[in-house]
């Protein structure tokens, strides 16, 4: 399961970024003057943090290797 990230207009007119990690309940990042600067900034998010289960799957496949 990974964390799914849904970009939201917000009631004052700014974007921001509702995250919901696995197992967990979602919480909205606040704070983008556009929906292209909350697009870009899950982009970042993907590429800069990995999902859980990769982490996971790459810490598994080391400790396999490792035996």
């Amino acid at each position: 399961m990974s964390t799914t990230y849904r970009t939201v207009e917000l009631k004052d007119g700014t974007w921001g970024v509702e995250v919901t990690p696995p197992h967990s309940v979602p919480t909205t990042v606040h704070g983008f003057a556009t929906e292209a600067e909350a697009n870009a900034w899950v982009i970042r998010q993907r590429k800069s943090a990995p999902d859980v289960s990769e982490r996971a799957k790459s810490i598994v496949d080391q400790v396999t290797r490792e035996d």
